[in-house]
Parts: structure tokens; sequence; C-alpha cells
């Protein structure tokens, strides 16, 4: 599934890191050791999945096939998920394209719950416990392509993130950022329900995120919004929720459901900044990039 494209009037991106000398963090390993412990273990991505509840791992296949196509990403070439913590995205990226597939995060307990995934899907892949702002120096140019997935709202300015994740990739090599909606009812939904979560997210819209990209000196191939719709993305798990999680999975999931049953009685998918989940941007490092 390909991202919509999207020129919306929406505010420029933040200014290139060169102009901000501090990169900012909006969490610490702390925070996301404590959401990642105890938590169960899932099953990595299925693109099999059936019925409903299978509508969003359904749509990331789709969106993977299509992005990995496009780019030119085959069976061998190496990619990094950067802020792998709890991925379910790793052992299916091995399973389902053949890729070498890696993680860095800096949660130990995100590094060992990713473990868990893939030893119990019985593809291990190797995850750094390392911090993607100083990452292990074999890491860096080793990469065909970079992927992350929640990872980029959480730095400010959005270009120190960015051109950090440029570091991992081999030139001529591919970054796939995809960040939340937080322009959208997500974000709105998000504040409602617990405004300090909200408060660990950059908002950015698609001509914001690619905009970090181009700042970075990266080439923007797309970027735009993708699916229609899913309230999960929104977090209920939060110390201060308003909403109990146990509520809140159930409306969200009530909710997103309600759109998939119309889609597929007949609606057309309709990526948009309204009610769209997710903002994803694919973009390629120059061929005749520097390596650090």
């Amino acid at each position: 599934m390909s991202a919509a494209n999207d020129s919306s009037g929406t505010p420029p991106a933040p200014p290139p890191a060169s102009s901000t000398p501090e990169t900012r963090s909006l969490t610490t390993a702390t925070y996301w050791d404590r959401t990642w412990a105890g938590r169960a273990v899932p099953g990595p991505l299925d693109p099999q999945a059936t019925g409903l509840n299978g509508t969003v791992p359904r749509r990331w296949h789709r969106f993977f096939a299509d992005t990995f196509a496009s780019i030119g990403l085959r069976a061998g070439d190496r990619l990094l998920e950067a802020g792998c913590g709890g991925s379910v995205f790793l052992p299916y990226f091995v399973a389902a394209h053949g890729l070498c597939a890696e993680g860095v995060d800096n949660s130990p307990e995100g590094c060992e719950l990713s473990n868990a995934i893939a030893r119990h899907s019985g593809l291990p892949t190797p995850i750094h416990c390392a911090d993607v702002l100083h990452p292990p120096p074999p890491l860096l140019g080793r990469y065909r392509a970079v992927f992350s997935f929640g990872l980029a709202e959480h730095f400010s300015p959005t270009t120190s993130i960015i051109a950090a994740l440029t570091g991992f990739l081999q030139p001529g090599g591919w970054l796939i950022t995809v960040v939340p909606n937080m322009h959208g009812a997500v974000g709105a939904l998000q504040r409602a329900v617990d405004p300090a979560v909200y408060g660990l997210h950059v908002p950015l819209s698609p001509p914001q995120l690619a905009e970090a990209h181009r700042a970075c000196g990266l080439s923007v191939l797309s970027g735009g919004h993708v699916m229609t719709a899913n309230f999960s993305v929104v977090n209920f798990s939060g110390a201060g929720s308003r909403v109990t999680p146990r509520l809140g999975l159930r409306l969200a999931s009530w909710t997103s459901k309600l759109v998939w049953s119309l889609e597929r009685a007949g609606l057309p998918e309709i990526p948009n900044r309204w009610t769209s989940p997710y903002v994803a941007v694919v973009a390629q490092r120059s061929a005749g990039a520097v390596l650090p």
C-alpha cells in the first residue's frame, strides 16, 4: 500500500539540526523500559492474517511489498530497524522478504522483548542494545535500508534523528520513516486521553517530515498518509490516562473495525490528513555520500 502524497498547507518543518545546537529526546530509556516490562510476547506481523483483526497486518504487508519493490530492496539486503523495542516487524522482514534484518534500541527491556519475539518465531534477528544517536561504529554505513516506526517524533529537532539514521545507510541506501499522525484524529484523541503522553511527540505532517529528510541531504521518493483508520494507535496505558486501557482499546478497536467493515463492503480506502493513523516518508541517501 502506497502512502498517499499530501501537500496540505501545514506549518514548515523544524529547522535543520545545524541551526539548533542541542538534540532533545522527549523520552528516555527508562520510560521505554517501563513501557516494555512485563509485556506478553506477541507473534510477528502475519501477512496472511484473516478477518477484520488481520486488516492492519495485511495493509502493512502491502505497504512494505510496494515500498521494497519501488526502491529495489531484494532478498539478502541488510535492513536495520531503528527503535526496534518490542518489534513485530523484524522476523516478518526475514520470512516474507528474505532480508537480513537487524534492530537497534536503547531500552534493555525492549531489546529483550524483540529477542523473545524473534526466538518464538524461529527467526532470530540480531538486536543491538545501543543509542541510535551514539551507535557502535561498525553499524555505520552498513545497511541498504533503515526503517523506523514511531521513533522520529520523539526527537527535536526532527533533523537530528533523521541525520543520525542516515548514518547507518550505505551510499544510495533508503530511509523508511513512519510516525503517528498527530495532526489528525489520533493526535486529538491522544491529547484528550493523556496530555502527558501527547507531549512526548512532535506532531509531523507529510510535508514536515519530508522536508526534515531533504534538510539532511536525502532525496524524497514519497511521503504521505498510510491507511484510512486505526485508532488503536492511541496510547491508553500512560499513568495519566483519563480512560482505562481496557475501555480505551475496546472503543478504538470497535471504531476502527467499523471503518474497515465499510471498506470491505466497497468504500474506497482513503488515506487522509484527518483519520489516517500514520505518516510515512521514503527517502534515499546520495550514492556519492561519504561514509562517516
